[in-house]
């Protein structure tokens, strides 16, 4: 687990958005520079900090890895998990997606985070809460953060959420349809490319032997 919280050093929320982490960088860099601030060790000593959050969290692939050793680690650490501490985690990975951006998630290492949380252990306590509050949030992030992995990266997850609906029909309906989705826009991705040229083509034809 990383010996700083580089969030509180930015006096950030782990879920801001690159743009605020940046404001907060350039805030604290106009309050603790040495030039501004006074050249002195603890001043010198604080914005050096400062400088090693920003350019951690201001990186969208280094911020993810950092987010899942400081979180995850403290999450493995507890005594016990609980369906509480599984949905506290998959809230925390959706936040943290949704402030770095789905274009620019590292989708292997999501990939990873996903299949740790749906761990076989975990799966059974989720499981056991039936349909509980906790279980149906749980499932509800879990998909929205699957919705950021490319259709090759989910394909392992999918299995593991399966069993996941063991006890719910409505669940099953909806994974189903998920998985429908990402495959059709998956196929449609690998040949739009393709298609564009072959309608360009069609358009062209058509375009000549009307003139």
């Amino acid at each position: 687990m990383p010996e700083q919280n580089y969030y509180n050093i930015l006096q950030v929320s782990s879920t801001a958005s690159t743009e605020e982490i940046k404001k907060a960088y350039r805030r604290l860099a106009m309050q603790f520079h040495p030039d501004k601030a006074g050249d002195n060790e603890a001043t010198t000593e604080h914005f050096k900090k400062i400088k090693e959050a920003y350019e951690v969290l201001a990186d969208p692939k280094r911020r993810q890895e950092y987010h899942y050793r400081f979180f995850h680690g403290a999450y493995v650490q507890q005594k016990t998990v609980t369906i509480h501490t599984i949905e506290k985690e998959c809230k925390e990975l959706y936040a943290l997606i949704e402030a770095i951006g789905y274009d620019r998630i590292d989708y292997d290492l999501l990939q990873f985070q996903l299949q740790e949380i749906l761990s076989d252990k975990n799966t059974q306590i989720i499981l056991q809460s039936g349909k509980s509050t906790y279980a149906l949030n749980i499932f509800k992030n879990l998909l929205q953060c699957c919705s950021a992995l490319p259709f090759k990266q989910y394909v392992s997850v999918h299995s593991r959420l399966l069993q996941l609906t063991a006890n719910n029909k409505e669940q099953l309906q909806q994974l189903q349809t998920f998985f429908k989705h990402k495959k059709r826009n998956a196929f449609f991705d690998q040949y739009k490319l393709l298609l564009a040229m072959i309608i360009a083509i069609i358009i062209c034809m058509l375009i000549y032997f009307t003139h």
